[in-house]
């Protein structure tokens, strides 16, 4: 009986162990998610020299439909000012780790998840 209880008791502890490789590789497998799409949309906004409204509205969609967040745990934020060449712009991405062994609210040990990259302008404005 002894035994029984022993191994009840360290039960938890096994499964924690057990779970934190795959949490930490879901969690991984999003952050190089969002690298990519900061990647690809700064590559194509450095011809315009910046974000509109419905492209961050777009990107910030899609990554929450591609993650399943709702949308507005997804945090964006671009330039959307108009810059000219030579001239940096920005796009940061961060969503909210969902994944833990003992969901407890409020989750006030959940980390974020942020991608942020910039890159030169290339727009020439007339």
């Amino acid at each position: 009986m002894r035994s029984v209880i022993i191994m009840i008791l360290l039960l938890p502890l096994f499964y924690y162990f057990g779970y934190q490789p795959d949490m930490d590789q879901v969690n991984e497998a999003r952050s190089l998610y969002l690298e990519n799409v900061v990647h690809t949309a700064l590559t194509q906004a450095q011809i315009k020299g910046y974000f509109s409204t419905t492209d961050l509205q777009t990107i910030q969609d899609n990554v929450a439909s591609a993650l399943g967040y709702p949308t507005n745990e997804v945090y964006i934020n671009g330039t959307t000012t108009q810059q000219t060449r030579g001239v940096q712009i920005t796009l940061t991405l961060s969503i909210p780790t969902q994944i833990a062994f003992f969901n407890m609210s409020p989750a006030t040990n959940h980390a974020t998840i942020t991608r942020s990259e910039s890159a030169t302008s290339e727009a020439i404005l007339s």
